[in-house]
């Protein structure tokens, strides 16, 4: 049963709905389009998270002019097989769909081309790209540090902030729904703790800490002020989460020099990292696809453990719900449809 006060729209309602919007805060068209196309597509894959419980964020951030619509994206080094743009901080998706897009067309004569991005806003779900990398025959590799004051997650064996939540992506094609790892270092994303929020549900046990570094499941002690702490992922081993996460960190701030968490003050972005490779230089699409496939498939022919039904693939869960959502609606809480609706007033934008 839907909660009280939400809404279930379908697809096209809510694209109509986040696009309008972004049009009314002055977002180009050919933007406010990626920018809901990303949004949505988060939405219909069951992350909510990273989905159009961003809009208030975003529209704030517009109307702070710590997002820039329209901004450039320029090019500001480059070799046969790499480039780092500049996204000037215009809206991340943006950026971060424009990049891949040239990118994937250079990597078709090289074979691997790796990208990074500097000063760019939140670039939200980084299993979105993956996919398309995957559409278009890539193996892709998509990583993403915070930088400024975007130190939310503690290290291992630390009690405050010190790193993002830097998640890891990766996406192989099969000829169907592609094999995807898209996971954070951190127990869990900010933004899944800000879904919790908004249903005014508890934090499962080993999610967060509060300002003091106790243990909590009240979502509003990580937020605060002052704020607390998001774990590693991996509980009692959780220093493997920890290790991804600096990995992440010295791939996305470090290498590509969009700078790494702590390094300044000011607004949160992601240094982005991106790397192509067509699986034609290794071997035909299509033997990989097939192999991929069998491997898929025999791993699914495991028989279950207790409690469970079935083995289920990385990426599974996401197209399962991309095809329930898409017919029969997504669901948007109760407090994010008034935030939604708000940001609709404000602009005098016609609310579903």
């Amino acid at each position: 049963m839907a909660v009280s006060g939400a809404r279930t729209l379908s697809e096209g309602a809510l694209r109509g709905f986040a696009r309008a919007i972004f049009e009314a805060s002055g977002v180009p068209r050919d933007e406010a389009e990626i920018v809901t196309e990303v949004l949505v597509r988060a939405n219909l894959s069951g992350h909510d998270s990273h989905g159009v419980i961003r809009i208030p964020q975003y529209c704030g951030s517009i109307r702070a002019g710590v997002y820039v619509p329209g901004a450039a994206l320029d090019v500001v080094h480059s070799t046969p097989t790499t480039r780092i743009y500049d996204a000037h901080w215009g809206l991340g998706q943006v950026a971060m769909t424009r990049a891949l897009d040239e990118s994937m067309r250079l990597a078709r004569d090289v074979r691997l081309f790796s990208f990074g991005i500097r000063q760019c806003n939140h670039i939200g779900r980084l299993g979105h790209y993956a996919e398309v990398a995957a559409a278009n025959g890539f193996v892709s590799i998509v990583t993403v540090n915070s930088t400024g004051m975007g130190a939310a997650v503690a290290p291992y064996g630390g009690r405050e902030g010190r790193l993002g939540t830097n998640p890891f992506c990766m996406a192989f094609p099969t000829g169907r729904d592609p094999i995807l790892v898209d996971m954070t270092s951190s127990i869990v994303a900010e933004g899944k703790i800000r879904v919790k929020r908004n249903r005014g549900e508890k934090l499962p046990d080993g999610w967060i800490l509060d300002r003091q570094g106790n243990p909590s499941n009240d979502p509003a002690d990580f937020y605060g002020p002052p704020r607390g702490a998001i774990l590693p992922f991996g509980g009692e081993v959780a220093h493997k989460g920890f290790a991804l996460s600096i990995l992440v960190e010295l791939l996305s701030g470090t290498l590509t020099g969009a700078g790494n968490v702590g390094e300044r003050e000011g607004q949160i972005g992601n240094g982005v990292f991106c790397l192509l490779m067509d699986v034609e230089a290794f071997r035909p699409l299509g033997d990989f696809e097939s192999a991929a496939t069998r491997l898929a498939e025999y791993v699914r022919s495991c028989p279950p453990a207790e409690g469970f039904q079935r083995v289920i693939m990385p990426g599974e869960p996401e197209a399962e719900t991309r095809r329930r959502r898409s017919a029969s609606g997504i669901e948007i809480d109760a407090t994010t449809w008034s935030q939604l609706a708000d940001e609709a007033a404000r602009y005098g934008c016609e609310t579903p």
